[in-house]
């Protein structure tokens, strides 16, 4: 008996010949859908290849850098919208000042709409006073119709369903938000 049969018998015997027929006919698929095996790296010598500084080619320059690209990607409305929203939930703190900042979060941008969440229903109030001040420091920072509108949400939302004093049906309507 020749070492490969030997091989293929106790492969037979474990049910490992189910998973290496799958993988066969799987690596069959990838070949006639026009995959390639990966070649196996170099094996590992315990020697340090010396580095070599690279010289830019001609490909390379053909295709330009990556600056380049990104310039072109930033460029596009939809990104420099949403980068200027970025811009303005990183620099929160300093339009708002760190007070109001600690109440008060940026929580999405949508389609124009800016929704701020507050720590409580009496910070919502007081920023929807402020409103018109808040529009002017966004548009300042961030430029002129990138921000429609700002919607301000409460943290902190009111339940009726349960306690000792609850009753079945649509409860308080008016109370809250």
């Amino acid at each position: 008996m020749t070492v490969e049969e030997a091989r293929d018998k106790a492969r037979r015997e474990r049910g490992d010949h189910v998973c290496l027929e799958a993988l066969e006919r799987a690596r069959a698929m990838q070949e006639r859908h026009g995959y390639r095996r990966a070649p196996k790296p170099p094996a590992f010598t315990g020697q340090r290849r010396t580095a070599r500084r690279s010289e830019p080619t001609e490909k390379r320059s053909s295709e330009g850098f990556i600056g380049e690209d990104l310039k072109k990607i930033l460029a596009n409305p939809l990104w420099a919208r949403h980068l200027a929203v970025a811009k303005l939930e990183v620099k929160w703190p300093q339009i708002v000042g760190e007070h109001v900042a600690s109440h008060v979060r940026v929580k999405t941008f949508d389609n124009g709409v800016l929704t701020l969440e507050a720590a409580s229903n009496a910070w919502a109030a007081n920023l929807n006073n402020l409103l018109p001040t808040l529009e002017r420091a966004v548009e300042n920072e961030v430029g002129v119709g990138i921000v429609e509108k700002i919607v301000i949400t409460s943290a902190i939302r009111h339940t009726f369903k349960r306690g000792p004093l609850s009753v079945p049906g649509r409860g308080v309507r008016d109370t809250y938000d």
